[in-house]
């Protein structure tokens, strides 16, 4: 990023023919300034400026004289009590220099809650320690007022002690002064893609006319057996903790799985989905979408393929899993979303056909570097012009601050049927065409 022009857009460009001008000038756009203003709006709020710089957070750019984390985006928030040597030691004792950052700070000033995320620690089978880490983990914690954080680690607890073999694992909570663990038990990339492919299979079945029920075991049984609900359910599961432990427990929340980039944003996301009005609606969902999967180094292109330097063992349907998750969220609260199911769609076609540059690459570095930013248009753009195809008819706006808390009951968590079913002929209406968005 230190090679950037400051006065630079991020190729932006003009507005295409036909797309909402009011829309279009709130879209986001990969730009470091797109960055900043959604850290003024929902991190370095008002309350938190008035405590800098004594206490509190600040903002921090990298570059040629701080170079923290190569797959994170040039500006983080950081604790403003920790100078710039501590963060480079933060970071290096993190996987992949993904040092925890905050997200997200609690609009009420009495609540002080923030929401950070982060790549595991590096204790290893020696317990090694970071007195840098546990201090700067302190200082986020001493934020919120009930002067606690808990640790939403998204992984299994088994899986955390085969990550220490390999010289990483999770955090030693008894050196962390008021810091629980909390396991998620989200499956990693590899269940996840074998779990992909049997419900593809289950579905070819359904649609090339075979019996559903053959074998023994009815089809929803059948379904069961892929675990692919069950991971939609840990997925809701971990960000429901989150929501419960931020807003009203007024605890500080650190997500993190493996490296942060996977299992961590579909967490945060749905979260801040279920925390904010303002997430719900067509354009904090996309700034949402920008910020925690884009500028955060999600690898887009190593889980969806979209080159061949990405690996098959390294695919994985992360993207689509989180985008179940929305679509629960969209089924069990029909009115709190601007937008419909079909903008889930929307996403996921455009995801694969990498018409746009949105999806590419695999962080905001390698984007610079190739400069898909001005050379390719946003996928925000695409949105824009078709911005009534995907609006929800039934969307009623209210001023309720409370978070949504979706059930999390395994009968309230359904199939995605709009998406796996798509083109399914006994499901799509006689003389009408399947919705797509290729």
């Amino acid at each position: 990023w230190g090679d950037e022009d400051d006065d630079d857009d991020g190729g932006g460009g003009a507005k295409p023919p036909g797309a909402p001008a009011a829309l279009f000038e709130k879209l986001p756009r990969t730009a470091r300034y797109a960055l900043e203003a959604e850290y003024d709006a929902c991190v370095l709020r008002a309350h938190v400026k008035a405590t800098y710089p004594n206490r509190g957070l600040r903002l921090v750019r990298q570059g040629d004289a701080l170079a923290l984390c190569d797959t994170y985006p040039r500006d983080l928030i950081v604790p403003a009590g920790c100078s710039d040597l501590e963060l480079k030691r933060v970071a290096g004792y993190r996987s992949k220099g993904r040092l925890p950052v905050v997200v997200w700070t609690h609009p009420d000033s009495s609540n002080g809650a923030t929401i950070s995320r982060s790549a595991q620690p590096k204790p290893g089978v020696q317990n090694k320690r970071s007195s840098d880490d546990e201090r700067y983990i302190d200082e986020l914690r001493r934020l919120c007022a009930a002067k606690r954080m808990v640790i939403v680690d998204a992984r299994s607890k088994v899986a955390t002690q085969g990550n220490r073999v390999m010289g990483m694992g999770t955090e030693l909570t008894k050196y962390y002064e008021g810091v629980e663990l909390f396991y998620g038990n989200i499956a990693n990339i590899h269940v996840a893609r074998d779990a992909l492919s049997a419900v593809q299979a289950l579905c070819r079945d359904v649609q090339s006319g075979a019996s559903p029920d053959a074998g023994g075991a009815t089809w929803l049984g059948k379904l069961d057996g892929t675990k692919w609900l069950s991971m939609v359910h840990s997925i809701l599961a971990g960000a429901v903790k989150t929501v419960e432990l931020v807003h009203y427990d007024r605890t500080a929340v650190l997500v993190h799985c493996s490296d942060g980039w996977d299992r961590t944003p579909q967490i945060t996301v749905l979260a801040l989905m279920m925390l904010e009005p303002k997430f719900r609606t067509i354009d904090g969902f996309l700034t949402l979408l920008q910020k925690e999967w884009v500028d955060f180094g999600h690898k887009f292109d190593e889980r969806c393929g979209h080159t061949d330097e990405s690996a098959a063992d390294q695919r994985s349907p992360v993207f689509l899993l989180f985008v179940d998750c929305c679509y629960q969220l969209l089924r069990q609260f029909p009115h709190h979303f601007e937008f419909g199911v079909d903008l889930l769609l929307l996403l996921m076609d455009q995801l694969n056909a990498c018409r746009f540059g949105t999806f590419l690459e695999n962080c905001a570095r390698r984007r610079a570097s190739r400069g898909l930013d001005a050379q390719t248009a946003p996928l925000w753009w695409f949105v824009a012009e078709r911005l009534d195809a995907v609006k929800n008819a039934s969307f009623a706006p209210d001023d309720d601050d409370r978070p949504l808390l979706p059930s999390l009951h395994p009968r309230n968590i359904r199939f995605f049927e709009p998406y796996f079913l798509r083109f399914d002929a006994a499901l799509v209406p006689r003389g009408r065409r399947p919705v797509t968005f290729y």
